[in-house]
């Protein structure tokens, strides 16, 4: 059986109708309309969340799988997703975060137009 919810997009008000096999909570209505709608505050939201999922992975929890020695500091992270807001709304091309060193990361837009973490770490032989 197939149940109809309905979210509200937080960034322009529009309603989507979502169909899925249980009752979504509002929260998760919401939510679901701001992932398919095409306004300029829901494709904000979606790029920070996809930044935020990358910045995980090679800063934060997943940096020690992706071959790094260690996380980052959680506020060195934060300070990476202000300035992925940044080169979003077009205010700076890119930004260069020294954490150490020997361990540097730039926030930039890639050729596809995705903001990306970049992390590069010197080891010492």
């Amino acid at each position: 059986m197939s149940v109809t919810n309905i979210g509200m997009c937080q960034y322009c008000g529009q309603t989507v109708m979502i169909e899925t096999s249980t009752e979504l909570t509002d929260k998760q209505s919401n939510e679901a309309a701001i992932q398919r709608c095409e306004c300029d505050g829901a494709q904000k939201h979606r790029a920070m969340e996809r930044f935020g999922e990358a910045a995980e992975a090679v800063l934060g929890a997943g940096a020690v799988e992706a071959g790094f020695y260690e996380p980052v500091p959680e506020r060195v992270v934060d300070l990476a997703k202000v300035a992925a807001q940044a080169v979003y709304d077009g205010v700076i091309e890119g930004v260069g975060i020294a954490v150490s060193s020997a361990d540097k990361i730039k926030v930039v837009r890639d050729k596809s137009g995705i903001i990306r973490p970049i992390r590069r770490e010197v080891r010492e032989r």
